[in-house]
């Protein structure tokens, strides 16, 4: 973990945890990705704390050591929440750190994937800033890419091009889930068509 957080910095450390926790999860721990795979993807986690209890000691499981587990494995992009309370697994995610085969894109195919991620979330007769945590989420949904890596990759891509226009804005009061460039905190993001 150290060395890949000297190569890579923390996307890399996330990476490297992410590789170590679905193999001690799936040999010495709870199994918590299977138990979510056997679960169709999510469940809540009353349900799964009622679950290993029934399977442990009482007093060997709580509520708190639970939510402290999981909170490893949200870090790690390999979970997530829908609302307060049901934890769904990231399936691409977690099949990229059981191979230790993480998924690339180049700028061209992340740009095709980030528009169709606009379009589909965009509202349609409304505002065209959509939050950067919906797009964050579906983006690295459907291509596996890693939040870290949508991160970089969204930071790098040019304002203007030929094909598209980027256009950020801020959020009116602080929410987390945006993103930094430079010294400014932007939370949605506008994509239009390049002037051509």
């Amino acid at each position: 973990l150290s060395e890949a957080f000297r190569r890579e910095g923390e996307s890399g450390f996330k990476k490297a945890l992410a590789v170590h926790l679905t193999r001690l999860d799936r040999d010495r721990w709870i199994d918590l990705i299977g138990r979510l795979r056997r679960a169709t993807g999510h469940m809540s986690t009353d349900e799964l704390l009622a679950q290993l209890k029934n399977e442990l000691s009482d007093s060997a499981v709580s509520y708190d050591k639970l939510r402290k587990y999981l909170s490893f494995f949200e870090y790690a992009d390999l979970v997530s929440f829908l609302g307060r309370d049901t934890v769904a697994i990231r399936d691409k995610q977690v099949k990229a750190a059981e191979s230790a085969s993480f998924k690339t894109l180049s700028q061209e195919e992340f740009v095709n994937v980030l528009t169709e991620a606009h379009k589909k979330l965009k509202a349609p007769s409304g505002s065209p800033f959509v939050a950067l945590p919906e797009l964050r989420d579906l983006v690295c949904q459907e291509t596996g890419l890693f939040s870290d890596d949508f991160d970089v990759m969204l930071s790098r891509l040019p304002r203007e091009t030929d094909s598209y226009i980027l256009q950020f804005s801020q959020p009116m009061e602080r929410r987390s889930g945006g993103l930094r460039l430079g010294s400014t905190y932007v939370y949605y993001l506008a994509i239009y068509p390049g002037r051509r």
